[in-house]
């Protein structure tokens, strides 16, 4: 299910303050980032897929379904990290762990089987891929749900072109399932974006879903001495979407949510900004996607501050879990400016486009405040195919 063979690394970050609800975060290879799902055989998750089922999204063909390939799953539940559990005014410990899946759903419109040599063309096909995505997201049952390449139809030439609606798809069954959510597009006229879900039994929004599109807010790059002015270099398409959630820390949903929020939250609730992002993909433009990095936090930053004017001199009043398709390697200037709030300005992946002494993000997430998921696991690799590990 959602095969992907383009070169990036799928990514979550989290910055909890010692009020945050405790996390075990598990993390699984190939095509996605998953916190705290337990350690099952493929033959548990996926259907058998023993009958033909329906490609829903492509003329409605018949396509044939021969049974799921076995997935190599990588235990990490005894390397997890977890925040201690805080208590309520009675003194009872509260339950406070919750789940989050980060998935990059590959859209149907970019199947194209001259890139995805090495995957079955039965595996590719919408009407496979999108019921055994679903059985993943019913047995991992996750609290937050963070997905990429999401296909909506907006009436545009190019929705209309391909027909494709994965955004219904998703809503029509995570509804079934509990979840509340949202959908934004990359940029005008695009096929695909971004979506985030959240169970509405354990969290409820505070202030509703917002999208910044990256080609609206990074500054124009410099010019490197000898080479040809390329003011579009940072026009790219890609979209921040986020929200604030007040999350019930008791498990289970037996403690109901506040019914209104005022300052803080009820000491059974956290404040949680939940985001989710797609970096370009190109390898050759390093420099975008740091950029597109500072401005993912210096937009999360803004917001905030808008929302919540204390969060400027007190960023411990909200946890952050930023989950997305960082199309960039572990050691790449993208990850490093996250996760350590600044790089040099001559960083060699900027390519001279930027003449900054140093590129960092807001100080309310720098000084090793942002925690990659990975840290703890320590995954030689999270995308293998036959050209790429």
């Amino acid at each position: 299910a959602g095969v992907r063979s383009r070169d990036h690394v799928h990514a979550v970050w989290i910055y909890a303050h010692h009020n945050c609800m405790g996390l075990i975060l598990s993390l699984f290879r190939l095509i996605y980032n998953y916190t705290t799902a337990p350690f099952l055989p493929p033959t548990a998750i996926l259907s058998t897929a023993s009958s033909p089922t329906t490609d829903m999204l492509h003329r409605g063909k018949e396509t044939p379904s021969p049974p799921v390939h076995v997935r190599l799953w990588v235990p990490v539940e005894d390397r997890h990290v977890r925040v201690k559990d805080k208590e309520d005014q009675t003194g009872d410990i509260l339950h406070s762990t919750f789940r989050v899946m980060q998935y990059n759903v590959l859209a149907p419109s970019y199947r194209r089987p001259t890139s995805k040599k090495h995957c079955p063309k039965h595996a590719m096909a919408w009407g496979y891929r999108g019921e055994n995505i679903m059985a993943e997201i019913r047995h991992f049952n996750p609290t937050f749900l963070c997905l990429q390449e999401v296909e909506g139809y907006d009436g545009s030439p190019a929705s209309q072109f391909y027909g494709n609606n994965t955004d219904e798809f998703f809503r029509k069954h995570l509804s079934r399932l509990g979840y509340e959510g949202c959908y934004y597009p990359r940029g005008p006229g695009e096929i695909d974006g971004c979506s985030l879900y959240w169970k509405s039994s354990r969290a409820r929004v505070v202030r509703p879903p917002h999208a910044v599109q990256y080609a609206n807010i990074i500054p124009r790059p410099s010019c490197p001495p000898g080479r040809r002015d390329d003011p579009r270099r940072y026009m790219e398409n890609g979209v921040i979407v986020f929200t604030v959630l007040e999350v019930n820390n008791i498990k289970d949903n037996d403690y109901p949510l506040q019914k209104t929020y005022h300052t803080s939250p009820s000491p059974q609730s956290t404040l949680l900004c939940l985001v989710t992002t797609h970096l370009y993909w190109d390898p050759s433009k390093s420099d975008l996607k740091i950029m597109q990095c500072r401005a993912l936090m210096q937009s999360i930053t803004h917001y905030l501050i808008k929302e919540f004017p204390e969060f400027e001199h007190n960023p411990d009043l909200i946890s952050v879990i930023i989950a997305g398709d960082f199309n960039s390697k572990p050691k790449s200037g993208a990850f490093k400016l996250l996760r350590e709030g600044s790089i040099p300005g001559d960083h060699h992946e900027m390519r001279g486009y930027v003449h900054e002494e140093d590129i960092s993000i807001p100080e309310q997430f720098s000084g090793y405040k942002l925690k990659s998921a990975y840290a703890p696991v320590g995954h030689p690799f999270t995308n293998y195919t036959n050209t790429f590990k």
